[in-house]
């Protein structure tokens, strides 16, 4: 799916470890599926055993406590995955600056809406309590 040879290594500047996995699956996922009106943030964790960078401990998850975090934008009558982000954290400074200037809730449902283009579409966003 991803072309290894150009990549950045890790410790190299623009190196991101998710890179050969979620550009690809957000394509397709985006390409397939025009959603509805109504859209919700959710936050997931993918449980793994792994040993990543992208490690998580969420202690409110029932079923895996570790993992790796996602923030995905669904659509809200049949839960497809339309965009989605692995969240780094403190550890993508892009993110962290927005997140101290704007707060997390805002820096989510901003990217999220950038990266499926959906942004002064007529969209209706819902989201829990989760952020």
């Amino acid at each position: 799916m991803v072309n290894n040879s150009i990549l950045p290594e890790s410790g190299e500047p623009g190196y991101d470890p998710c890179a050969k996995f979620v550009d690809h699956v957000d394509i397709v996922f985006r390409h397939h599926y025009p959603p509805h009106q109504l859209l919700s943030v959710v936050e997931s964790l993918v449980g793994t055993k792994s040993h990543t960078q992208l490690m998580q401990y969420l202690p409110n998850k029932l079923h895996h406590c570790w993992g790796i975090k996602l923030w995905m934008l669904c659509d809200s009558g049949t839960n497809y995955c339309v965009p989605y982000f692995v969240c780094w954290g403190s550890k993508h400074p892009e993110d962290k600056d927005a997140i101290q200037k704007h707060g997390l809730a805002c820096t989510v449902v901003m990217k999220l809406l950038k990266m499926g283009n959906y942004m002064h579409k007529g969209y209706h966003i819902f989201m829990g309590n989760l952020l």
